[in-house]
């Protein structure tokens, strides 16, 4: 048995403007720059960014051909605050004070504790692994969305040795699934290649979006259709 605990510091900066779409719609129609940039720049703190630490604890337990675990992160609630609106005399101000009614000028997220089962089973020969994890209850991301994941994977080591150069263009290979049991609901796939301590890893919704990624540079008059989501991922990992 391992038991785990984590200390990490997060540095996020949360910013949230309100403005009449009308005025845009007017400013358009009479030919005029659209102010959205120089609105923005009314907040004088959309540089500001908060620091907080998150604690997580947990526990490991492992057997010859395979792994269980139990994580509850951040169980200290860190809590980061968004700009405050409405603040000064400037006409952003006033425009985002008109609307108070319908959201709060003052708002914060707190990233609540979450546990999170985990288990993997591991071949005898370590090539091939199955591994999957499960969150108990759903918690806030910085976004304030709700989020629940459900994840399944499966993975491949080549562990291919040998002198030749080619045997250096072999990759691991891994593919998971992932699905969000609250808030959106989305769910995901997300293959993935690994070259040493290289890695590169894809994420998609439907096999469709990645044949839609090209009308990601259209620029024409007609409706483009685009992907739901697609996520690439390059990273390279040292250990030290």
């Amino acid at each position: 048995t391992l038991f785990r605990s984590r200390a990490k510091m997060i540095q996020a900066s949360l910013v949230k403007s309100v403005n009449s779409f009308k005025k845009y719609l007017t400013q358009t129609a009479n030919n005029q720059d659209i102010t959205i940039a120089s609105d923005l720049s009314d907040h004088s703190d959309l540089n500001e960014t908060e620091n907080a630490f998150g604690l997580d604890l947990g526990a490991q337990w492992f057997a010859e051909n395979w792994m269980a675990g139990l994580m509850v992160q951040n169980i200290n609630s860190p809590k980061f605050n968004y700009n405050d609106l409405g603040v000064g005399i400037s006409n952003q101000a006033y425009t985002e004070k008109y609307f108070a009614r319908q959201y709060a000028l003052n708002e914060a997220v707190e990233l609540t504790p979450q546990a999170r089962v985990e288990a993997a089973y591991y071949s005898k020969n370590r090539h091939w692994t199955l591994s999957g994890s499960a969150d108990l209850n759903d918690a806030p991301n910085l976004l304030n969305q709700k989020q629940q994941w459900l994840s399944v994977a499966a993975a491949y080591a080549t562990d291919a040795s040998g002198d030749e150069w080619y045997y250096a263009l072999v990759p691991d290979i891994r593919v998971s699934y992932h699905s969000n049991l609250a808030g959106d609901k989305r769910s995901f796939y997300a293959p993935g290649l690994s070259w040493g301590p290289l890695n590169l890893d894809i994420a998609f919704e439907e096999m469709s979006d990645l044949s839609k990624l090209g009308n990601l540079g259209s620029a024409t008059d007609e409706t483009i259709d685009l992907p739901k989501m697609v996520q690439v991922n390059l990273g390279l990992e040292f250990y030290f």
